[in-house]
């Protein structure tokens, strides 16, 4: 009956707008094709009739309205914009009231539909201003709260939907549920508007806890999620950079102390871990050949004593040998020249058959010991002096070609298995840092063959055996039961061993340390092998064991705390890693450190406490 009723209002409406004769027969054949859309119920007969109207009449404001309307119901709102919009243009003066509010109304809506929020705004506005009745007045201010709500214009929203929240009684409950959506959506904006300033000013542990307070709140509130995804990669870059700096940080200390190893060790665990940091690559490689000057000075000096020995001995060929090696490696070293003139004067007063015999010898026992250079050396001056003297022929041939696969096993290797060489290289990388010492050092000696002079591979191939030496010695007191049996076991070893020799030689440092260990002077022990550390910091492997004693005696002083840092800095095996870090973790505590190396200590003590629990819950479910 309503709309009935509008219809007619509409029809005199209409006919009041003809104002001469001549328009009267053309607007009446509209009205017929209006009325005819407005009775008909199929959709596309109602356009076909709505259209016919306005052809017959282009400024028929309620055909226009009615055909924007149907379009709309279609949710075709494009079509329905451009007829609504035609129709609020068309209005005049006669128009009537209600309808012109009605016009703005569908008008501003179909706007919002259509992304055109500023126009929407506008015309709600306008319809408001113009409107009579409370049931368009509310459905005015709902649509205009849910507009700006939509603008995340929280604060207007809410006043727009408490002045209209009372015109319709039965409309309240919807307003208050827009109105409390748009509370916690602000609250959460608030939220997220700290949480994105923390966030730009560093402070991500902040920004964290905010974003994970809206998270809980609403997961799907703008880009909260990918904001905690992107502050997880920051704060892990972040973490990663603190940790680098902070391994670099202790490098660059070692290398300042002349401790070189140390220095090595780090730069080696620093660059596994971050591929490319500052100037640590180049640093590593100037510090191993610094290394490897002072092995091989050490070397010479090693084989300098031997030498001395052998002239003492009056073993003039193994003293020739020995300086004339030494020469090879460095023509300026000490009196070598002189020396290895001594052994050869004192060579040339000896018979020929003594000093064939003599090199034949040494050459013999090198060639058993692999040193196949100073077996060619000695089985040479054989030749030399006798050639047809037992095998030596069959014997110079034999370490000659030896030595020549070895030459082409390299070149080999360097030429065609590049490839191989460096997935090999990959490989050996990979078990040093799963702690596989003994695949480690497997294929870092297929590699060192190879390239004998490469000093990083002999550095690695160092450490990799001293590890799996550790490993080696700490793998039974990991069944020993609790406590610290380790200490134990190695002082009963050493007394076993060494006490029968008291009275006829001098203890070393180690034996005296292990002797203490017997006898339960664990003070006296710790402070041996500090001095051993503090003449040779790169004795790693003294590291696990000080450590041991600090744990079983409770120290937690700065000198304990170097030890345990330096074990979990380069990563040195221990039987008691988990106790160490606990300690760390603990002083870290006490003193309030939140730093990046702490964080990480913090993190595998929990780890460490979880596997104690999960082995505990496994015992008690096996049982």
């Amino acid at each position: 009956m309503r709309k009935l009723n509008a219809c007619v209002l509409m029809l005199v409406a209409y006919i009041l707008c003809a104002s001469v004769p001549e328009a009267w027969s053309q607007k009446a054949e509209a009205l017929q094709w209006f009325t005819a859309g407005v009775s008909e119920k199929e959709v596309a007969r109602k356009i076909q009739a709505y259209e016919r109207a306005i052809e017959l009449d282009p400024l028929f404001v309620e055909a226009l309205y009615n055909l924007g309307m149907v379009y709309k119901s279609q949710q075709d709102y494009a079509q329905a914009e451009q007829f609504l919009l035609k129709s609020n243009n068309a209005k005049t003066e006669k128009t009537p009231k209600d309808l012109n509010v009605r016009i703005l109304y569908e008008l501003s809506t179909t706007y919002a539909k259509t992304g055109k929020l500023q126009e929407a705004e506008a015309g709600l506005r306008k319809a408001q201003n113009a409107v009579d009745e409370d049931r368009i007045a509310s459905m005015i201010s709902f649509e205009l709260g849910r507009l700006l709500h939509q603008q995340q214009r929280y604060a207007e929203a809410l006043t727009e939907l408490r002045a209209g929240m009372n015109r319709v009684a039965e409309n309240r409950g919807k307003f208050a549920t827009l109105m409390l959506t748009i509370q916690n959506e602000q609250q959460m904006q608030t939220l997220y508007e700290k949480a994105t300033q923390a966030k730009q000013t560093g402070k991500l542990a902040d920004a964290r806890v905010l974003f994970e307070e809206i998270l809980q709140q609403d997961p799907n509130f703008k880009d909260v999620a990918a904001q905690l995804e992107r502050l997880d990669s920051q704060q892990k870059v972040d973490a990663n950079k603190a940790v680098f700096n902070s391994l670099y940080e202790e490098a660059r200390k070692y290398e300042t102390a002349g401790n070189l190893e140390l220095a090595i060790a780090a730069y080696e665990k620093l660059l596994l871990q971050a591929g490319v940091y500052k100037d640590a690559r180049s640093r590593v490689q100037e510090l191993r050949q610094q290394n490897e000057k002072i092995r091989t000075q050490k070397k010479l000096e090693e084989q300098y004593i031997l030498g001395m020995s052998a002239l003492k001995s009056k073993d003039w060929a193994r003293a020739l040998i020995i300086f004339e090696n030494i020469l090879q490696a460095d023509r300026e070293f000490r009196d070598a020249r002189r020396r290895r003139n001594e052994a050869q004067r004192g060579l040339d007063r000896e018979s020929s058959e003594t000093v064939v015999a003599r090199f034949y010898a040494e050459g013999v026992a090198a060639m058993g010991q692999g040193d196949l250079t100073s077996a060619l050396a000695a089985f040479e001056k054989v030749h030399k002096i006798n050639q047809d003297y037992r095998d030596i022929a069959s014997l110079l041939v034999e370490v000659e070609e030896q030595i020549q696969k070895q030459g082409n096993a390299s070149a080999e290797m360097s030429a065609a298995a590049a490839p191989v060489a460096d997935s090999l290289y990959q490989n050996a990388l990979a078990a040093i840092q799963q702690e596989d010492w003994a695949q480690a050092v497997t294929i870092l000696e297929k590699l060192q063959a190879a390239s004998p002079e490469d000093a990083n591979l002999v550095d690695l191939l160092a450490q990799a055996r001293t590890n799996l030496q550790i490993s080696a010695v700490s793998a039974p007191f990991k069944e020993a039961g609790p406590g610290h049996s380790v200490l134990m076991i190695g002082g009963v070893l050493a007394a076993v061993i060494v006490l029968p020799l008291i009275g006829f030689v001098t203890f070393s440092p180690t034996v005296r340390a292990r002797v203490s260990l017997l006898r339960g002077d664990y003070q006296s022990a710790a402070q041996i092998y500090e001095r051993m550390l503090q003449q040779k910091p790169g004795r790693l492997k003294l590291y696990p064991v000080l450590a041991d004693i600090y744990l079983m005696t409770g120290r937690r002083d700065e000198q304990a705390l170097k030890v345990f840092k330096t074990i979990l800095q380069l990563n040195l095996l221990t039987a008691n890693r988990d106790e160490i870090n606990a300690a760390v973790a603990q002083t870290y505590l006490s003193q309030g450190r939140i730093d990046a190396e702490a964080i990480k200590v913090f993190e595998d003590a929990l780890q460490a406490e979880y596997r104690k629990t999960e082995q505990m819950t496994r015992s008690k479910n096996g049982r």
